[in-house]
C-alpha cells in the first residue's frame, strides 16, 4: 500500500469526482453536517444507504445500487456488491468482520456477527451468526465450504479480474 500523500489526494479526488459509491461512503463518515456544499454539485447514490457506527477502512461498495447497510459495524476491508440488504430484526444490527465479501442480493439481518474472511453467497439469507473462515450459501444461509487457504478478497481478486467492469476500492482513511 503506497502512503505517498500526493498520490493518495490524487487518488481521493478521482474516486470522489467519478464514483458516487465513494461518495456516499465519504458522506456517511462525515455524518452529512460536513457535506452540504459537495452535495449540491457531486451527489451520492441515492439509493445507496449507510446507517453505521463504525466503519472499517478498505470498504468497497461494487454498484452500490439499491444496497441497504444499517449496522452496529463494518469491519477492514470488506466488499459489498449491489442489492445487499444488510439491517434490523429481532431486537439487534449485525456486526461484519473484517476481510468479508457479501455477494449481490444478500440479506443480513438481526443480532448476529459475520466471522473474518467471510463470503457470503449472492442471494444468501443470513439469520445466525456465521464462524470466521468460511462461505455461505442459501436461503436460510448454511455453510458450504472453507476459506482457510486465502482470504476472501483473494478469492474475489480472480473474479474481477476477468469481469468486465472493475470495482470501485475506497478510499483508506483509517475509519471513523
Amino acid at each position: 500500500y503506497d502512503h505517498d500523500p500526493e498520490k493518495l489526494l490524487s487518488n481521493f479526488y478521482r474516486l470522489f469526482a467519478q464514483c458516487p459509491e465513494f461518495r456516499t461512503v465519504v458522506y456517511n463518515r462525515l455524518k452529512k453536517r460536513y457535506c452540504i456544499i459537495p452535495a449540491i454539485f457531486l451527489r451520492g447514490l441515492s439509493s445507496c444507504r449507510i446507517v453505521c457506527k463504525k466503519i472499517g477502512d478498505g470498504l468497497a461498495m461494487v454498484h452500490g445500487y439499491s444496497t441497504i447497510i444499517v449496522c452496529t459495524e463494518i469491519g477492514r476491508n470488506n466488499v459489498i456488491f449491489q442489492q445487499v440488504t444488510i439491517g434490523w430484526s429481532k431486537g439487534g444490527f449485525p456486526v461484519i468482520g473484517n476481510d468479508c465479501v457479501i455477494c449481490c442480493g444478500a440479506i443480513i439481518v438481526g443480532n448476529i456477527r459475520i466471522g473474518n474472511n467471510v463470503t457470503v453467497g449472492a442471494g444468501a439469507v443470513v439469520i445466525r451468526d456465521v464462524p470466521d473462515n468460511v462461505v455461505v450459501a442459501g436461503n436460510p444461509a448454511r455453510i458450504i465450504s472453507s476459506n482457510q487457504n486465502r482470504t476472501a478478497r483473494e478469492a474475489l481478486e480472480g473474479v474481477t479480474r476477468s469481469a468486465s467492469t472493475p470495482y470501485t476500492e475506497v478510499y483508506h482513511d483509517g475509519g471513523t
